[in-house]
């Protein structure tokens, strides 16, 4: 019995070893150590560094682990995953905290009085779809009762720095400060000052409003949203509007659906008036998917995906997807008039070899489907396959693939954690393949920034086959 027991308390032990970790969290801008930060391992209990830096976590469940340290005035930080084998210590991991950086000010009227509960927004400089430009963040702050505002938990980058002055009798023209850069760790000083303005109002009418029914008016300009609603004769006003070009979105619900429209309007220094818009009912767009194959493959195509993407000015909706039972056929429902892209993503290997409506290429250009349209999707098994590693200068880890072909959107695709990828799918032809860190600063987008920082890869991919391909990991620069 003893023997017994001894065998299933070996057996347990064996099964269930746990992992340990210890190390040492600093400054990433002096070197020193960080006091009393958050460590967690995973979704683990947190532990506390002590007054060198130090910290150990043991009970670590082995496998793929990430190591998060936080500290108050640090920004937060995930380490690269690492792979811990059962009964491993892993020493000496050094975990790097920046410290935050952050941006006070004032607001004050044209009199120099200060502007109490305006808000403050940020636009922040980043790569978006391989294009570096500045988008609105989710970073807000609100002025106190002396116009005084900080933001706080800024990482060093490039900022705008914009305020829209609160409701009320007063009207002001919104402002951005210069575009600011932040290095880490730094504390800046903007003030801004709103000039006040003559109210402006938008008024018009809305066609189309159902009996009894309730129409909404939406004007979003700079990121703020104003609204109203249109009578039963369809006649709107929204006032206190500021000037610039703004999107104008009408919705009225009605039993079988919605009725929508929407457009954009340029407000000046003067009251705009006589707008009018034009309430339409959703569409309803069918489509087939066709399959031509040499036989020797078999496809699910349960695991194939349709969507219109919309690039009208002001975005639509795609409606919904609803595929018939053995999804050769699909029925796009509750489409918002407008110019949309298909995005049509069938089951590897297989490739979109057309898609067209009465004729039409659809598939690399837009289009504005009327209600009805019919979409004929061919795909095709003739899709070609790219496997290889990515090389670093020190140990493998995880990396983005950037594959570009000329007149074709760039695929984007990640590697193991050994540098291993095969990407299946591509239409054959020829390509360029790099790999970087991430896609944070890759400004695949930029012909000119791609043609002075890229070290590409040629190759050529050809139908039905496998191309094997090493590609040398980079990091993109920060601007």
């Amino acid at each position: 019995m003893r023997t017994l027991a001894a065998l299933f308390l070996f057996s347990t032990v064996a099964w269930g070893q746990e992992c340990s970790a210890d190390g040492i969290v600093v400054n990433s801008v002096t070197g020193e150590p960080v006091a009393r930060a958050d460590l967690t391992v995973n979704q683990s209990a947190p532990v506390t560094s002590d007054i060198q830096g130090k910290w150990r976590i043991d009970g670590i469940a082995c496998g793929v682990v990430t190591f998060h340290a936080s500290r108050q005035t640090f920004l937060s930080v995930a380490t690269p995953e690492v792979r811990l084998v059962a009964g491993q210590t892993l020493h000496d991991v050094q975990i790097r905290l920046a410290p935050q950086s952050a941006v006070t000010g004032r607001v004050v009227d044209d009199f120099g009085d200060p502007v109490a509960a305006a808000w403050l927004s940020v636009m922040t400089l980043q790569v978006t779809d391989g294009i570096r430009e500045f988008k609105p963040s989710r970073l807000l702050a609100q002025t106190n009762d002396i116009g005084e505002f900080r933001i706080a938990a800024l990482a060093a980058g490039k900022y705008v720095f914009c305020v829209s002055g609160p409701p009320g009798r007063h009207a002001y023209a919104a402002q951005c400060a210069a575009p600011l850069k932040l290095t880490t760790g730094f504390s800046a000083t903007v003030d801004l000052r709103l000039a006040t303005i003559k109210p402006r109002q938008i008024r018009g009418v809305v066609a189309g409003v159902p009996a009894g029914g309730l129409t909404q008016i939406v004007l979003q300009c700079g990121g703020r949203a104003y609204s109203g609603g249109a009578g039963p004769d369809g006649k709107f006003e929204i006032g206190n509007v500021p000037s610039g070009s703004c999107g104008l979105t009408a919705t009225a619900f009605v039993d079988d659906g919605r009725l929508a429209a929407t457009q954009q309007v340029t407000i000046g220094d003067s009251d705009l008036d006589d707008v009018r818009l034009s309430l339409e009912r959703p569409i309803v767009v069918t489509g087939r998917v066709r399959i031509s194959s040499s036989g020797s493959k078999e496809i699910d195509l349960s695991r194939s995906f349709v969507h219109l993407i919309s690039t009208s000015p002001k975005p639509g909706d795609g409606g919904q997807t609803i595929w018939d039972d053995d999804r050769t056929s699909f029925t796009l429902t509750q489409v918002v008039p407008g110019n949309y892209r298909l995005e049509f993503k069938p089951p590897s290997p297989f490739i979109v070899e057309s898609a067209t409506v009465n004729g039409r290429d659809v598939i690399r250009g837009d289009f504005f489907p009327a209600s009805g349209a019919s979409i004929e999707v061919v795909i095709s098994d003739k899709g070609g396959t790219l496997e290889g590693e990515v090389s670093t200068d020190g140990p493998a880890v995880r990396s983005l693939l950037l594959i570009e072909r000329q007149g074709l959107g760039p695929v984007l695709e990640g590697t193991d954690a050994s540098g291993h990828f095969k990407v299946q799918g591509l239409e054959p032809g020829d390509y360029k393949v790099s790999a970087w860190d991430d896609s944070t600063n890759l400004e695949y987008g930029n012909p000119a920034w791609m043609q002075l920082h890229a070290r590409r890869v040629d190759v050529t991919v050809g139908a039905r086959q496998t191309t094997r391909v090493k590609v040398i990991r980079q990091v993109a620069p920060d601007e």
